[in-house]
């Protein structure tokens, strides 16, 4: 069940493709092998991601595009452009936010979420090598593929995205703490993250793990 900073996403793109019932165009820029986002059926649906194996294995988009978003280039305007967990892992990630913001038409939505990269994950994750990365995949998160390598660039933070912005309507911004499968490991997290909180005096959350953005255009 979706809940938390997700559901009102979701809530505000059904509110917007309601008002649009013949259908809208959308750009899932990073899409992997699925989506986190549902549309209707009217929805045109267009993915690009620099993975071929995965872009071949999303049956959810009707446009395939095999680029990297930091380089691409289109004359086509979208009415929803979304980036989801991807900014982290680009070297110049303000390239693809800029790019999102040329491809989105006035009025269009734009949905950005991932890592903040001033939480005690993001920062961990930041400032550690890509095989302690592999190390954390294979033995806490247990996964059986190899994670991207990440940058964890200071752009994708929450202030410098809101920044980039401005002019444009923010609707909605919230943050979302991602946990560990361990229950070992939560307790050891939140006990961490609960005393940085306290030697801040409240004025720096470390727990704010998963940021999300809604911005719309304006002309």
């Amino acid at each position: 069940m979706v809940t938390g900073p997700r559901k009102e996403i979701q809530r505000i793109v059904d509110e917007y493709c309601r008002a649009n019932p013949s259908g809208i165009r959308v750009l899932d820029a990073g899409c992997g092998c699925g989506s986190r986002i549902r549309f209707p059926e009217t929805a045109r649906i267009i993915g690009i991601d620099i993975d071929a194996e995965q872009l071949a294995n999303n049956e959810r988009i009707h446009e395939k595009i095999l680029g990297d978003i930091q380089t691409y280039t289109t004359d086509e305007r979208f009415d929803i452009t979304f980036c989801w967990d991807l900014l982290e892992h680009l070297e110049h990630p303000e390239e693809a936010v800029a790019r999102l913001l040329t491809w989105t038409r006035p009025g269009g939505l734009i949905v950005i979420s991932g890592p903040n990269p001033l939480s005690l994950k993001g920062l961990i994750t930041k400032y550690t090598p890509y095989v302690f990365h592999e190390w954390v995949y294979r033995n806490v998160y247990q996964y059986e593929h190899k994670p991207f390598r990440t940058y964890m660039k200071l752009d994708i933070s929450p202030g410098r995205l809101l920044a980039f912005f401005e002019g444009h309507r923010v609707e909605y911004t919230g943050f979302e703490d991602h946990l560990f499968k361990r229950s070992c490991l939560n307790t050891i997290y939140r006990t961490i993250t609960s005393v940085m909180r306290a030697l801040s005096l409240g004025r720096y959350d470390p727990g704010q793990t998963q940021f999300y953005l809604m911005v719309r255009k304006t002309s």
